[in-house]
């Protein structure tokens, strides 16, 4: 099957092949997906790499075979880890922006902490998907995770850590990244950035990791489903997610207690399934 490598820092990928429809999910910068139509006028249908059908621009993919070959070795990949990092054209603050990255992004570092003069820059030297080269602050990198982030104590927490720097996005249907949210793409992408794939949806599939559980044995890091959301389980009673309520309109924190200044009734008493990967 044909791939793709996606280039724009973030890829809007639709319900259907025409402008100004319905956003179904947003694509990360250095993501692999399998073409499976070429549809004409520069649309495509495309696989995910979580197993994802939906529809995308062939101007937010990169087709070079031999780009997409070093994306796939995995060699020297890393993850944007911060909201938001800016590219440089060198190891200053004052460089000029090649290209500013997102959350999730997947950048193929060359050099991990650059060296001037035999001292040690906090800089990283990256390759750009066309072979332009810029210099990131490492701090802004983390490790690609290609399969679970540690045991599952390590993992409840990473995920639960991870749900949380989304704090302050607003609410986006469809999207996936700081830059607007949605509450299925919260929780994917707070798996996905721990090496864990799960349905784009907020729903359980059969096939995916994700298993049904008894409510009384939820722990942090698991998914609680209701009709049409889901959301993250993070202990005490609380739980993380995406919603475009008036008064919240993004990612924010409340409770499953009636006693706590941010519990929801609607969604205390509406969960229909609690989820996990354990």
């Amino acid at each position: 099957m044909k791939k793709a490598l996606i280039q724009s820092p973030i890829a809007p990928y639709y319900l259907e092949p025409k402008a100004c429809t319905e956003l179904d999910d947003e694509g990360w910068y250095g993501h692999i997906v399998n073409i499976i139509e070429d549809l004409g006028n520069g649309w495509f249908r495309i696989d995910a790499p979580y197993r994802y059908k939906t529809f995308a621009r062939g101007g937010d993919m990169c087709f070079d075979e031999t780009e997409i070959a070093n994306y796939e070795l995995k060699a020297n990949l890393m993850r944007v880890w911060k909201n938001s990092a800016d590219v440089l054209d060198r190891t200053d603050y004052q460089g000029g922006i090649l290209k500013t990255l997102y959350r999730g992004a997947i950048v193929d570092v060359l050099e991990s902490t650059v060296e001037v003069d035999g001292e040690k820059t906090g800089w990283s030297k990256v390759r750009l998907i066309g072979g332009e080269t810029g210099f990131m602050r490492r701090s802004w990198l983390g490790t690609y995770y290609t399969s679970q982030n540690g045991d599952e104590e390590h993992f409840r927490n990473a995920v639960v850590e991870t749900a949380l720097s989304y704090m302050g996005s607003h609410y986006r249907w469809g999207g996936k990244s700081p830059n607007g949210i949605d509450c299925s793409g919260l929780t994917g992408a707070s798996y996905m950035m721990n090496g864990v794939l799960i349905f784009r949806n907020a729903n359980i599939v059969e096939g995916y990791p994700i298993r049904e559980i008894p409510r009384e044995q939820m722990t942090k890091g698991d998914l609680l489903f209701f009709k049409g959301h889901v959301a993250l389980y993070i202990g005490d009673g609380k739980y993380v997610h995406s919603t475009g309520r008036v008064g919240d309109d993004g990612v924010v924190i409340n409770s499953l207690n009636p006693s706590d200044a941010d519990y929801r009734k609607d969604l205390a008493e509406g969960i229909e399934a609690v989820g996990s990967i354990f």
